[in-house]
């Protein structure tokens, strides 16, 4: 008897030592303050490039300054847009890989026939294409306004707009009329002329 009492009171005491180490192994409950912040463990995102000059990417609009720019012609000549103050300009975006740009420029080559060279001029940008070709197009045509090579586009995409494009702006350079379209003849030009009061 004394036998079986006492082995139950070991029995039971090496439960309860059991139960006491079980619970003293379970994990404590996080408290919050105890965790790590997000930002210490994953990568800050990126705040973003600096942004551009909104001068130099906003699509330009009618009463807006156009921008300057200098370029080479197909003639090796130099243009400056500011030097033509005084004059107004009609300045005509293309590229020749757009056969719509290609069709317009014999327009602008009529037109240009009849102008008061002292109070207008014509100015077609090619963008981003390179020299020979534009040189060949000019050539091929017998364009005689001055076909300038903006070599990087980077002209083309300080104005905001694709090609072709074809800005008029006026003799203090403000931009005052814009087409985003083709023409379709000499006389839809010499009307927006007429409209402008240029000729």
């Amino acid at each position: 008897m004394n036998k079986a009492r006492l082995f139950l009171v070991i029995m039971a005491a090496m439960a309860a030592l059991l139960i006491s180490a079980g619970l003293s192994c379970r994990q404590q409950p996080t408290k919050p303050d105890s965790l790590v912040p997000p930002e210490q463990v994953m990568p800050k995102p990126p705040q973003g490039d600096p942004q551009p000059s909104p001068d130099t990417t906003r699509k330009k609009e009618i009463g807006d300054i156009a921008p300057d720019f200098t370029l080479e012609t197909t003639d090796d000549q130099t243009v400056t847009l500011s030097q033509l103050r005084g004059k107004n300009v009609m300045l005509n975006f293309w590229v020749a890989a757009c056969p719509a740009c290609l069709e317009e420029l014999p327009y602008l080559q009529t037109v240009y026939n009849k102008l008061p060279k002292d109070k207008i001029e014509i100015l077609a940008v090619n963008a981003g294409e390179r020299d020979k070709l534009v040189q060949y197009e000019a050539q091929r045509m017998k364009l005689t306004f001055p076909v300038l090579i903006d070599p990087d586009g980077k002209v083309c995409k300080s104005y905001g707009r694709g090609s072709p494009t074809t800005f008029f702006i006026d003799s203090d350079g403000i931009i005052i009329e814009i087409v985003d379209e083709v023409f379709e003849s000499p006389q839809e030009i010499e009307n927006i002329f007429k409209t402008l009061n240029w000729i």
